[in-house]
């Protein structure tokens, strides 16, 4: 069976699910049954008719573009910025900016916008590494602004991680508008 076999096979199996009937034996589902719920057979049905539109385009899925104006937040919002009293990573810090603004209807604010401004303004420099890769680390001035690195082992061996103090957390906030430059009142 390919894979468009298999979509329309799942589609098969969804539609009966959803309609309290056993696919493989053709049997109703008794009432009391989690699968005859009406919040899981609309769940179903809306699985089924996502499935269906699959199935129109040929087996494949296809994405549509949805142009998202860029990511702005307002000194309202972003005076809500949760600080860790312990040093996080550029990844948490740029996770709880975008959790201050809504961002179903612009663009998220990427980590790489502000390690890319901080190696602009020389807080952080780029290390070419053996195997290519590139990383980056703290400058002096990156790390008295508190800026610091801390070995960690992970999954994929050693490595080095950069965190943000309290203090950098709060120096990457107040001068967002020249990280983004759409902040407003």
């Amino acid at each position: 069976m390919n894979d468009y076999e298999t979509l329309l096979r799942a589609k098969q199996y969804i539609d009966m699910l959803a309609k309290g009937i056993n696919p493989l034996d053709n049997t109703p589902i008794d009432e009391g049954e989690v699968i005859n719920n009406v919040r899981i057979s609309r769940c179903l049905h809306y699985v089924s008719d996502i499935l269906g539109k699959v199935i129109d385009n040929g087996g494949k899925v296809a994405k549509t573009a949805r142009k998202l104006p860029p990511f702005f937040i307002n000194n309202k919002e972003l005076a809500a910025f949760s600080y860790s009293d312990e040093p996080v990573g550029i990844t948490e810090i740029t996770k709880r900016i975008n959790y201050l603004t809504d961002t179903s209807e612009k663009s998220s604010l990427s980590f790489t916008k502000i390690t890319k401004w901080l190696v602009d303004i020389e807080f952080l420099r780029e290390e070419v590494l053996s195997d290519g890769k590139k990383r980056k680390l703290p400058t002096d001035m990156g790390r008295r602004f508190g800026i610091i690195t801390e070995e960690r082992n992970g999954p994929s061996g050693d490595y080095t991680a950069v965190l943000y103090t309290k203090e950098a957390q709060r120096f990457i906030i107040d001068n967002l508008n020249a990280v983004t430059d759409v902040i407003f009142d």
